[in-house]
């Protein structure tokens, strides 16, 4: 597992953004959600990218998001933007024209029927994020769906990891691609050095 690439994301300032950068995280993860307890599409963060954008690949996390959304992370030096909720391929290739940015399709798992048009996606996005039903609740899903499936595309795995479940998460869906938020919180939406660290580590075993 050391290979494990590593996304933290929720990141709400400089000093996390920092931290995770030393400790060898891969991606950072930045919420332009208004229902996110992480959200910081209304902050000023033009500063902190500018300092970290070419230590890290940077994400801009969306959900359904409007062309203001699109608009204002056009202008910031993000090299990802996730994309969850209902949009369908042809949307997606219109924010990846727009943006110029590689795309990370995020799916919200709760049976293997979510992954039924998975491979709908395959020619626009450059992976695939798996998800608890419920994105940001700490909730795990089962991920035994994912070895049942054939999924061809490099996927993120998501929702409710920690520093004590991560091990036998990597185990189980074979993914080395990971993405933790709660799991690595002291409160909701402010980020604990200590978890961070454990939790690359346990996860680079």
């Amino acid at each position: 597992m050391k290979d494990t690439v590593i996304k933290i994301c929720g990141i709400t300032n400089l000093e996390s953004a920092e931290f995770c950068i030393n400790q060898n995280a891969n991606y950072l993860g930045f919420v332009f959600y208004e229902h996110s307890p992480r959200n910081i599409m209304n902050e000023n963060i033009s500063d902190t990218l500018d300092k970290i954008k070419n230590k890290i690949n940077l994400v801009a996390v969306t959900k359904d998001p409007s062309e203001s959304i699109i608009e204002k992370i056009s202008n910031l030096p993000f090299n990802f933007i996730q994309v969850h909720g209902r949009a369908l391929p042809d949307k997606l290739a219109k924010i990846k024209n727009t943006t110029g940015m590689r795309i990370i399709k995020a799916f919200n798992i709760l049976s293997s029927d979510d992954l039924n048009d998975v491979n709908d996606y395959q020619d626009i996005a450059d992976f695939y994020l798996f998800d608890s039903k419920s994105s940001g609740s700490g909730e795990i899903f089962d991920w035994g769906i994912l070895r049942d499936k054939q999924i061809k595309k490099d996927f993120f795995l998501s929702g409710g990891l920690n520093p004590k479940n991560i091990s036998k998460a990597i185990e189980k869906t074979g993914t080395k691609y990971i993405d933790v938020s709660s799991g690595v919180e002291q409160r909701e939406g402010i980020k604990d050095k200590k978890l961070i660290e454990q939790f690359i580590l346990n996860a680079r075993k």
